[in-house]
């Protein structure tokens, strides 16, 4: 704690507020001293320290990088990242910089090439590697959709992280509809960014064995670290992988792409839950380079597919939909159709009159007497990666769509 704590005391804005150009940027140092509890209010990375700041009233990041990283490249970097601000996932490429001159007038030229962006909350998934928190199968599997679709995003418009790892994904809303934020964008690649010095070249637990030494800066880049990040989340509903795992991520570098015990049973997890992540997995683990990798888009779809068994979470969620669907539809109905006398479909939560409620029994998707047999989409499902934070519907192969406004237990 006195070394982080030194952190905070050489810089004077620990007890006053420093003067940018677009406002006053105050540490969060009232909080940090309260509490000492340093993870909440600076994280340590490998090139820079990252502190959690207040800026006109809202809370922010402000990174600054270590001495050899301090680089006037970065408000390059910084200007290709913003236009990605809008992506899911991406919130931290909004952001501004500080040069060598506003360091210079606010007294802290240490503070030369930082960079002043949004604070992420949450946790990142090696806290829930190393706690070996308890998810369910809706969670795990809504977790690593959302995921999938954040990446595969990303990998069709020729965009790579470039260090995919569990400390560098976000988990946010574990409690609700699962989405994940990352971070430690500046190395990303893309055909038009600038070249940075010292590219990553993959985090251990993350990077492919045959890839030692060649860098992750190229199209393919997430494809490996990706798969391995999405395996992780998609069985860590296990107890017996959990406890299985390393410290920070489900395999230690020495396991990755060999046989063994732990190969064996995490594929076969996976041909539980889907026999298309098996063998995903599979040629993931036997790929012989990044390029031989499954794509994100391969994991995407191949997770929407899956449709487990309605759990009691799901049903929970489905009864509290249909009973507030349904309320709204008698508010509804008793302004438009108060003089039908009106009954209740107990299967499907629909109004119908009394006198046709055997048309209705052979329409209703969820009463005995329609027979049919489509499993539709399960209920827990993550947002459209191209509606920020909205739990919408997303289209997904083999599904007839959203519940109708009419009759929403129609899948």
């Amino acid at each position: 704690m006195s070394a982080r704590y030194h952190e905070f005391r050489g810089h004077q804005w620990l007890s006053q507020p420093m003067k940018l150009q677009t406002g006053s940027l105050r540490l969060v140092a009232d909080d940090y001293l309260r509490t000492g509890d340093p993870v909440a209010y600076a994280r340590v990375g490998k090139k820079a320290t990252v502190y959690k700041v207040i800026r006109d009233g809202r809370h922010m990041a402000l990174k600054v990088f270590k001495k050899r990283y301090a680089l006037s490249e970065n408000i390059l970097t910084s200007i290709q990242l913003n236009s990605l601000k809008t992506r899911p996932g991406l919130s931290v490429c909004s952001r501004r910089w500080i040069d060598v001159a506003e360091a210079e007038d606010i007294g802290e030229p240490g503070l030369a090439w930082a960079i002043l962006m949004p604070w992420i909350d949450g946790e990142p998934w090696t806290a829930l590697i190393e706690s070996r928190r308890v998810l369910t199968q809706d969670h795990c599997l809504a977790l690593a959709r959302y995921t999938a679709m954040v990446l595969a995003a990303l990998e069709s418009d020729e965009y790579v992280h470039a260090d995919i790892s569990s400390s560098n994904v976000f988990v946010q809303n574990l409690d609700g509809w699962p989405r994940i934020e990352l971070i430690d964008v500046e190395d990303m690649y893309h055909p038009a960014f600038v070249e940075v010095r010292s590219p990553p070249d993959g985090t251990a637990g993350y990077a492919h064995p045959k890839n030692v030494g060649l860098g992750c800066r190229n199209p393919y880049g997430d494809r490996f670290a990706g798969g391995v990040l999405l395996t992780e989340m998609v069985v860590w509903q296990h107890p017996e992988l959990r406890a299985a795992a390393m410290s920070d991520s489900l395999f230690a570098p020495r396991e990755l792409c060999r046989p063994g015990a732990k190969f064996d049973a995490v594929a076969a997890a996976l041909d539980g839950q889907a026999p298309q992540l098996g063998a995903l997995f599979r040629r993931l683990w036997w790929s012989s380079g990044l390029d031989t990798c499954p794509t994100l888009q391969e994991w995407k779809s191949a997770l929407a597919d899956v449709n487990p068994e309605l759990t009691p979470l799901r049903r929970a969620l489905w009864t509290s939909r249909l009973e507030t669907e349904a309320a709204q539809r008698v508010r509804q109905d008793q302004q438009q159709t108060s003089l039908l006398e009106q009954s209740y479909c107990s299967e499907c939560g629909q109004w119908i009159p009394d006198f046709e409620p055997s048309a209705h029994e052979t329409t209703c998707s969820r009463h005995p007497a329609s027979q049919k047999q489509e499993t539709g989409a399960p209920l827990l499902l993550p947002p459209d990666p191209n509606q920020k934070f909205l739990p919408v519907w997303p289209t997904f192969p083999g599904w007839r769509g959203p519940p109708d406004a009419s009759h929403p237990g129609a899948w």
